[in-house]
């Protein structure tokens, strides 16, 4: 019995640390999607109400890549995660032209988190056509042919300064798939953007970046 006892121990132990780096996992993947569904929400509540105020300033030029639905691929549901294989690039155009035809497009909202797990949040500027005004988590759309990686550390080096590399703790991709963001404005734009939702932690307190 103390050999078979012992020969139990010994085979059990190195299932262990298996079984706890498991649910060391799934706990780390919950508090993620957490994030995700919290910073959702979020946006649904406080987006889906604003009033669209004319902006003082010219609208912005930048261009950004536009697609479309694959055949057969209904319009998804608001906040709902699909794979980017159902849109189809479809060229580049200026942002509010993208809006205001109401063509899919791409972007991502970086949620920041500082080492006392502070999130971060900006306040957008009141000469901006869309939410102006308005605190939101960073967010920026995604150029023709650019890939997630590039757009979050371009949005990053917007917000963060040159230097945002040594700011910066890791960063990853909290969704398997990007979120579906759908909104109609008051002034007839539609805002359609299959939306990456990235969490950047960064390595000293908000008050130091």
């Amino acid at each position: 019995p103390d050999r078979a006892s012992s020969a139990l121990r010994h085979e059990g132990s190195p299932s262990t640390p298996k079984l706890a780096m498991r649910a060391q996992s799934r706990k780390r993947t919950d508090v993620l999607w957490l994030i995700a569904a919290l910073s959702s929400a979020l946006f649904a509540c406080v987006f889906w109400h604003l009033d669209v105020i004319e902006p003082t300033k010219p609208a912005h030029k930048e261009e950004i890549g536009v697609y479309q639905l694959a055949n057969g691929v209904n319009e998804p549901n608001h906040l709902s995660l699909i794979p980017s294989r159902y849109l189809f690039p479809n060229g580049s155009m200026p942002i509010h032209q993208a809006h205001t035809l109401g063509l899919p497009h791409r972007g991502v909202w970086i949620h920041l988190v500082d080492k006392d797990g502070k999130i971060l949040v900006l306040k957008r500027t009141s000469a901006l056509k869309t939410c102006p005004g308005k605190w939101g988590c960073v967010g920026e759309h995604q150029k023709e042919g650019e890939d997630p990686k590039t757009l979050v550390d371009r949005a990053l080096l917007e917000e963060l300064g040159t230097n945002f590399r040594d700011k910066v703790k890791r960063h990853t991709n909290i969704t398997s798939n990007p979120v579906w963001y759908f909104r109609q404005y008051n002034d007839g734009r539609r805002d359609r953007q299959l939306t990456w939702m990235w969490l950047v932690q960064l390595k000293d307190a908000a008050s130091r970046v």
